[in-house]
């Protein structure tokens, strides 16, 4: 098991973060999906904010108000899409990641003013009999921190 280093910004610190969503590697495009929901969890806490569609993800600025709880906070992004191949036409989606962690006034942190996090949608795929398809092999993901403190997920088939 890979531990990863979080970012760990000071309680009363405001912040600003853009979160890269993608999809087989690929940033989507947030400006065009609707029904986006962000939800922010620092334990038994959920709260939902409003955020900023970018062409390549979505900005958020956190403030004092949100996060005041130490812990480590997780991020969850629901949203939809356009897409021709489902019967709807409308693919839904949700990903998640733990962003960063606030810690005490007197704890070592990292610069905060902004900082980028990334994160890559898993895909599942039926079968050719449908739900009860023949499974077929699991991806591995191996998650990375690069020399500018972002979170890399990378899923190798």
């Amino acid at each position: 098991m890979t531990t990863i280093a979080i970012r760990k910004i000071r309680i009363g610190n405001d912040f600003i973060l853009v979160w890269v969503i993608e999809r087989n590697g690929v940033a989507v495009d947030m400006t065009g999906v609707t029904n986006a929901v962000l939800t922010v969890r620092a334990f038994k806490k959920d709260v939902t904010i409003p955020f900023k569609k970018l062409t390549n993800g979505i900005l958020i600025e956190f403030t004092p108000a949100i996060c005041d709880t130490l812990g480590v906070y997780n991020l969850q992004l629901s949203y939809s899409f356009h897409d021709d191949t489902l019967s709807d036409a409308e693919r839904t989606c949700t990903v998640d990641i733990d962003a960063f962690e606030i810690v005490p006034k007197s704890a070592l942190s990292d610069d905060a003013s902004e900082f980028t996090v990334s994160s890559d949608l898993a895909i599942a795929f039926k079968g050719d009999k449908g739900d009860k398809g023949d499974p077929g092999p699991m991806a591995t993901v191996s998650m990375t921190v690069n020399e500018d403190g972002e979170l890399i997920a990378t899923i190798n088939n």
